[in-house]
């Protein structure tokens, strides 16, 4: 995991710290500020100021792991957001606008798509490399993206 922030080894400090106190006009980088308030070997599992992402994840053998050793990884902080009138914001419209319907649905529609979420859960649990973990929106997603997408231009 990556040494960050600072603890307090006895009497003394050990890592880095930025001041708690600037001088007049000495701006300070919000996000360096935040993971030196982190305490040395600590586990985050969070996202500071919209500046740093923070990911913990087991090793799974691939290059550069080792199995079952506890990998720690940061992220600069992306916001994916298509630019007006890009092909990117058109999806993202037409995925907002299924989550507004999936919201709104009366009750019947939704105990069928439980229904549904059950039938698949009771199928497909004991087949681990089929069985995805999917909830009743997802049936209802299965079903109405593909007439959202077909009326894209």
């Amino acid at each position: 995991m990556p040494k960050c922030g600072q603890m307090r080894v006895g009497a003394s400090w050990v890592g880095g710290k930025e001041p708690d106190l600037i001088a007049p006009g000495r701006l300070r980088f919000y996000d360096k500020r935040c993971r030196t308030r982190i305490i040395l070997g600590a586990t985050v599992r969070a996202h500071i100021a919209k500046n740093s992402i923070w990911r913990v994840q087991r090793g799974n053998g691939f290059y550069g792991t080792k199995r079952n050793k506890v990998y720690q990884y940061h992220y600069k902080y992306f916001r994916n957001i298509g630019a007006p009138g890009s092909q990117l914001q058109v999806v993202q419209n037409v995925m907002k606008q299924a989550m507004q319907e999936v919201k709104i649905l009366p009750e019947p529609v939704r105990n069928m798509y439980r229904a549904m979420a059950k039938a698949y859960f009771l199928k497909y649990r004991g087949h681990p490399g089929i069985y995805r973990a999917r909830a009743w929106p997802h049936f209802y997603l299965i079903d109405r993206l593909p007439q959202l997408y077909a009326a894209l231009p």
